[in-house]
């Protein structure tokens, strides 16, 4: 049976589906979600500011034993595009900021952490760690642009029905992966990417240049070109957006 698990406090929804999974078998698809986490992380152990139970904190389990170790950004593609086809209806302006932060404009308003667990050189589980603001009004954090979907469309959203929603929009685009549309899953994941068009300023070692997106490779490379034609392949980390 697939589980929803509601708790009103733990360190982090990943952490605890963790623990879970260990203690006894997971059906595909069973989710916890939290009102508030002690220790939510994002990325590269950053944190997650969330006020308690204005937001969507959650972690829902995959297992795409199908899919190589080389091939798992996919998962990564599939649970944006889920999330941007979830709040698109709301507003036109939500797009994927490479790898897999969801943007408003050229504010954050969710993200994305997916620990996966291997074996045999392919993807035995995924806990997707979800964080999405929701019904959070004020932020204090040093985060330097979040926004909710309160801030965007004046109305509160129930938590609860957000995270069955979000399930299924995911399960929809896994579906999509099952069926084998990698290509179409990858086509649509660089539609929607922020700043997918024009000539914007990014960041790396060495300085500040003006760049285009060229593609994200299936591996989950960033390549950019530059204002002088060069082409330029970036791993996560190597290189940053520069945000107004």
């Amino acid at each position: 049976m697939i589980e929803t698990i509601h708790i009103h406090e733990t360190t982090s929804t990943n952490d605890l589906l963790n623990q879970l999974m260990r203690e006894k078998s997971l059906e595909e698809g069973s989710m916890v979600y939290t009102d508030f986490q002690t220790l939510g992380r994002g990325v590269s152990n950053n944190v997650w500011e969330s006020e308690k139970g204005e937001n969507l904190l959650c972690s829902i389990l995959l297992k795409p034993s199908f899919i190589p170790i080389k091939q798992q950004f996919i998962i990564s593609q599939v649970v944006s595009l889920a999330l941007t086809d979830f709040l698109l209806p709301y507003d036109t302006e939500f797009t994927i900021k490479w790898p897999n932060d969801i943007y408003w404009k050229d504010n954050k308003i969710g993200g994305i952490l997916i620990e996966n667990n291997l074996e045999n050189g392919l993807l035995a589980s995924c806990i997707i760690g979800i964080g999405l603001n929701i019904n959070q009004k004020h932020f204090y954090s040093s985060a330097p642009n979040p926004i909710s979907l309160i801030q965007i469309t004046n109305t509160f959203h129930p938590i609860k029905e957000i995270a069955t929603s979000i399930r299924n929009a995911i399960f929809e685009r896994y579906i999509h992966l099952l069926k084998g549309k990698t290509k179409e899953l990858q086509q649509t994941y660089t539609d929607r990417l922020y700043r997918s068009k024009g000539l914007f300023r990014f960041q790396d070692k060495d300085g500040i240049f003006v760049a285009s997106i060229f593609q994200v490779t299936p591996d989950g490379y960033l390549e950019l070109t530059k204002e002088n034609g060069d082409r330029q392949r970036y791993a996560f980390k190597e290189v940053s957006f520069i945000i107004p």
